[in-house]
């Protein structure tokens, strides 16, 4: 299988944050992607591809979840470099504190080679939605980031990484031809579209663990739920129907 880095960002901070990484860090990882030889593509080319049966070999992506004020400055340095990025917004935190407000995102989405992507209205699980909500979920968020942008989006983010099959078929049905989930592991040529495999990158990791994730080193990631993933779904699934 040919193995396609992906990596994940939330935060870019100097302040302790232990799921930001810092400025430094974050340009050291552009110099990692710059030096690996690889293409930097945005998530919605590597699911592009997938769908077309094309060749991924030697491609990365970059990623940067929840919409946080910082991932503007940061994709502008990024799309400097030559590195675009994908960042998927949750709609229900514009102009809150520490995230994109309206003017800001119009300011994302003008930045070259930058797709803007839906990371729901809430940021709740999807997987453990009633067929009303998670349409409302994935097509509202949709919609209303098409309103703020005046372009397409098409390219969503599972919130926690949660989906399944039923959530995977939602997500074509509202529009999506991009999505990506979590894993912590590598993607490769054998997994879905809507299913992208994604590392993620937090200030605890070591500069030498994501050159080896750049490097195309490490776990794929499975085309099958792992046993573990498919009880703790089940659990959460419980949990929320117990909840109300």
């Amino acid at each position: 299988m040919t193995a396609i880095p992906v990596l994940l960002y939330h935060g870019v901070s100097d302040s302790p944050d232990a799921w930001a990484v810092t400025w430094s860090r974050l340009r050291e990882h552009a110099d990692v992607v710059l030096a690996s030889g690889r293409t930097p593509v945005t998530v919605a080319e590597v699911s592009r591809r997938l769908a077309a049966g094309e060749a991924v070999d030697g491609l990365v992506a970059v990623s940067f979840d929840d919409g946080e004020a910082a991932q503007l400055p940061a994709a502008e340095e990024l799309a400097a470099k030559g590195i675009p990025a994908s960042v998927y917004v949750t709609v229900g935190y514009l102009g809150t504190s520490g995230y994109l407000d309206d003017a800001g995102l119009q300011d994302l989405a003008a930045v070259p080679g930058i797709e803007v992507g839906s990371h729901s209205v809430r940021h709740v699980h999807l997987d453990v939605l009633g067929r009303a909500d998670l349409q409302m979920q994935l097509r509202a968020s949709r919609a209303a980031l098409e309103d703020r942008i005046g372009r397409e989006v098409r390219g969503l983010a599972y919130p926690h990484g949660a989906h399944d099959r039923r959530v995977v078929d939602a997500t074509a049905e509202a529009g999506y031809s991009s999505a990506a989930a979590v894993r912590n592991a590598l993607s490769h040529d054998a997994e879905h579209p809507l299913s992208v495999s994604r590392l993620t990158i937090t200030m605890g990791t070591p500069l030498p663990v994501v050159e080896a994730f750049v490097r195309g080193e490490g776990r794929r990631g499975e085309t099958r739920q792992r046993l573990r993933t498919r009880g703790f779904r089940v659990y959460r699934k419980v949990r929320h129907r117990l909840a109300g």
